[in-house]
């Protein structure tokens, strides 16, 4: 069963979904097997900082996803560890994001992702996102999706 609860940025579980989140999307990028060096590495350039909300799933009490909410209304770290995946616990997170987002006066949620990542696209049509120009340069971003609020 899944629960979606806030969590602290710096607490050993965020630390622990992120580094998973880093190395699974570095991994898919260059199509090979990731140093740890490399995984520290993306951690420390594309550092978390003053999120809105960091939110975490858990599947029977075990960490098993997480998502963060910009002040902006921009979605980022979106993961479901690879066993808990096709299970509905991304839907969760998006769905308690939007709620979080909405308690906090937002009236839009955007994300940016990337090409190859067909999963997650998918996903983000099916919980009402659309496609959108692109709102800022991204070296490793090529789709744009926004979902408005109200």
């Amino acid at each position: 069963m899944w629960t979606v609860d806030p969590e602290p940025l710096e607490s050993p579980v965020s630390e622990a979904l992120l580094y998973a989140y880093f190395a699974d999307i570095v991994e898919r990028y260059f199509q090979r097997a990731i140093d740890p060096a490399e995984v520290d590495e993306a951690m420390e350039e594309y550092r978390l900082e003053g999120l809105a909300a960091f939110l975490v799933a858990r599947w029977d009490g075990e960490p098993a996803g997480c998502v963060g909410l910009r002040a902006d209304g921009a979605v980022t770290r979106m993961y479901i560890a690879q066993p808990y995946r096709r299970r509905g616990g991304a839907r969760l997170l998006l769905r308690a994001l939007e709620a979080a987002a909405r308690e906090q006066g937002m009236q839009r949620l955007r994300l940016d992702t990337r090409e190859d990542l067909v999963e997650a696209q998918a996903l983000y049509v099916a919980e009402g996102f659309v496609e959108v120009e692109p709102w800022k340069v991204e070296e490793y971003a090529d789709r744009f999706f926004e979902k408005h609020l109200t």
